[in-house]
């Protein structure tokens, strides 16, 4: 009887025991995460643009834009967003991430981001609001980096109309 129920004991031990460590990882996954979400918010107002704001994307990142412009690695991202610096001027941006899931040392999240931006040849204030898909990787120094993100118009938007990324 004692060693039934001490296997007994066990077996409830041995199916908690990885509930709780996946539990746990999904929380630290999360932090780090809406750490990093926040950094990207203020890489995004961050003028001038340099390359320690960048640095939470990936040297292997890829960006594809609601317009289709497409970002094969920083260096290339860094040149485009620099391209559309020219034309605006980023007063605000956030993301509200509505999805969230990881599995080891990746995450993804989506959902909308908004920013504020004003025109510099015109002087108008504009408002974007674009769905996001963002897939993050663990670094070994547990920094968690951008290194794919995929925009896409909210129903509504058409090219041109309040997208920075279209200039």
């Amino acid at each position: 009887m004692h060693s039934r129920v001490f296997s007994f004991a066990i077996s409830i031990h041995l199916m908690v025991a990885p509930m709780y460590v996946l539990a746990q990882t999904t929380s630290e996954a999360r932090h780090g995460w809406d750490a990093s979400i926040k950094e990207l918010e203020q890489a995004s107002v961050t003028s001038p643009l340099t390359s320690a704001s960048m640095a939470i994307f990936a040297a292997d990142v890829m960006f594809v834009e609601a317009n289709g412009r497409v970002s094969s690695n920083r260096a290339e991202l860094e040149k485009n967003i620099r391209h559309d610096l020219q034309a605006i001027t980023v007063k605000s941006w956030s993301y509200e991430t509505t999805d969230f899931g990881n599995s080891g040392p990746l995450a993804y999240g989506s959902g909308i981001s908004t920013a504020t931006f004003i025109e510099k040849s015109s002087g108008k204030e504009k408002k974007q609001t674009t769905r996001f898909l963002i897939l993050m990787k663990q670094q070994p120094d547990k920094r968690w980096l951008i290194f794919r993100e995929f925009w896409a118009p909210v129903k509504g938007e058409t090219k041109g109309e309040n997208r920075p990324h279209d200039y």
